[in-house]
């Protein structure tokens, strides 16, 4: 198995000092990513390359996500980014839930995603309402993956989604309201 490639003339190269430094560059990021969640998702490898561009260029970067999506492309889609109820539980997080189901929502229906039955799940942390997962099954509903990814990338809290507003009617407005039913007061809700 080659873990890491490396192009033969990088050792002709005219300042090999630079060659090196690009080498390990490679290298470093390369264990960053494998040591720390190596994925084989083009989106992933993408945000990687990025990161190996940036580090090259002399930035400084480090490989930590807090969620990175997985999507089920399939009808209805499949779409979670962090963590579930049972993962957040027994990673000792005291745990809150909200549900909003896409019949309740009239992007949806304009789409008939509400025929696949599908909903969104917030989950969070019941002391501090930190948005720890958001887990959604439905027609279309991986576009909403960029949202909640951000969400838990900057730390959210439920309030922060909570107070945002939503454009009505969009497929954005289950998020708002998954996190509404989460704090115990969903406006839609069936």
């Amino acid at each position: 198995m080659q873990l890491i490639r490396l192009p033969n003339s990088i050792f002709c190269h005219p300042n090999l000092q630079d060659a090196m430094f690009v080498a390990f560059c490679t290298i470093s990021v390369f264990v960053q990513c494998f040591v720390q969640l190596w994925m084989d998702i083009g989106y992933v490898k993408s945000f990687q390359g990025d990161m190996v561009a940036e580090l090259i260029a002399g930035n400084t970067r480090a490989y930590d996500p807090v969620g990175v999506p997985a999507i089920v492309f399939t009808e209805p889609e499949i779409v979670s980014v962090g963590l579930s109820p049972d993962q957040a539980k027994e990673a000792g997080h005291p745990v809150i839930v909200g549900k909003f189901p896409l019949a309740a929502n009239g992007r949806s229906l304009t789409q008939e995603a509400e025929k696949t039955g599908g909903f969104i799940r917030v989950v969070a942390r019941e002391d501090d309402h930190r948005i720890l997962g958001i887990q959604g099954v439905g027609t279309h509903i991986s576009e909403l993956v960029g949202e909640w990814t951000l969400a838990l990338e900057m730390g959210a809290l439920l309030e922060d989604i909570a107070h945002t507003i939503h454009a009505h009617p969009t497929m954005t407005e289950m998020t708002h309201e998954g996190v509404l039913d989460t704090l115990g007061h969903a406006i839609h809700k069936m």
